[in-house]
């Protein structure tokens, strides 16, 4: 791998998915590498010249966003396309997961009315229109990732102002679940068999938590 920037697992089907965005080099293009549970890897290039940013998955259907797009693309575990998504004008996707409605929920670069940015959580049908959208109280935002919990509520979290928070079904903030955490959270997992939560830090730090269900408190484990 040469800048791997996210990584997802198929439950359902046991495979392991790292996209490989190449950020770091101008002009060249990622892949997304497929792993099996012996070891078998498959690297996966993109149609278009397009390097994959991020992605979810949800039972076998993985959900890319494109760097430098405003697309989401939905595959098969055999690289089938099943679904493009053209997302509205002037949005930049950093993170994107699909509901159990085939809807998508994004973070996302928005604009304000006078044309300003902002940070935006937004639902989406699968044309790309827009459903609702929960906007950040200032600038000071970077909705890195998400995860959907099983009641369809989202954990959030936010690299500027180093939290994780909680929002409704209907993209209304329910509470700041941990906050005060260190070197810019980037990555979140919420495990809803073990009730850990865990929060990878950009300078390669996991933290990982004790969360109640439905997620109200979390409690860091020592180590």
């Amino acid at each position: 791998m040469d800048d791997p920037n996210d990584i997802a697992v198929c439950t359902a089907m046991s495979l392991l998915f790292v996209a490989d965005c190449r950020t770091d080099k101008p002009n060249c293009v990622g892949c997304l590498w497929k792993v099996t549970p012996s070891g078998q890897v498959t690297r996966w290039m993109l149609r278009g010249n397009l390097s994959p940013y991020s992605l979810s998955i949800r039972n076998d259907r993985i959900l890319i966003i494109p760097l430098n797009s405003q697309m989401l693309l939905i595959f098969s575990t055999e690289q089938r396309l099943k679904k493009k998504i053209i997302l509205p004008g002037r949005m930049e996707p950093r993170h994107a997961v699909e509901t159990v409605n085939r809807t998508v929920i994004v973070c996302h670069w928005g604009r304000r009315t006078d044309g300003s940015k902002v940070f935006q959580v937004g639902e989406f049908d699968g044309t790309g229109k827009s459903i609702k959208v929960f906007v950040a109280t200032d600038d000071l935002n970077d909705f890195a990732h998400m995860r959907l919990d099983p009641d369809g509520r989202l954990l959030v979290v936010d690299s500027w102002k180093n939290c994780v928070f909680l929002l409704n079904k209907n993209l209304q903030l329910e509470r700041i679940l941990v906050q005060n955490l260190d070197n810019n959270p980037y990555r979140l997992f919420y495990s809803e068999t073990s009730g850990q939560m865990f929060i990878g830090e950009s300078i390669e730090h996991v933290k990982v938590y004790n969360v109640s269900y439905p997620p109200s408190t979390a409690n860091h484990i020592k180590k």
